[in-house]
């Protein structure tokens, strides 16, 4: 995860507004200081510890949080999406990332 980022900047001198960066991943976050929200999120350059199977050289990736991981129970539920990307429930507490 060591080239992932979030960004969010300022255009042509127009500020960002009303941006909200909750319940991500990444190695790096890189928000404007005007009109973002960042909260809930988790920076990590060891994707292997969060995730179920991140292995680059093999080309094999399951972002479901791996037992144990720091994603699980993280996240925020305002504003979180009430099914996670393969349709199940995302009941409280929230776990950071697309999957529950």
């Amino acid at each position: 995860m060591d080239e992932t980022w979030i960004g969010v900047f300022d255009s042509g001198g127009t500020h960002p507004s009303n941006v909200i960066v909750r319940n991500n991943v990444s190695s790096m976050f890189s928000l404007s200081n005007v009109g973002v929200t960042a909260d809930h999120n988790i920076t990590s350059t060891n994707p292997a510890s969060l995730f179920v199977a991140f292995d680059r050289a093999k080309n094999l990736y399951d972002l479901h949080p791996a037992p144990g991981s720091a994603l699980i129970g993280a996240g925020s539920t305002n504003l979180a999406p009430a099914l996670d990307l393969a349709g199940m429930p995302r009941p409280p507490p929230v776990t950071v990332g697309a999957y529950q």
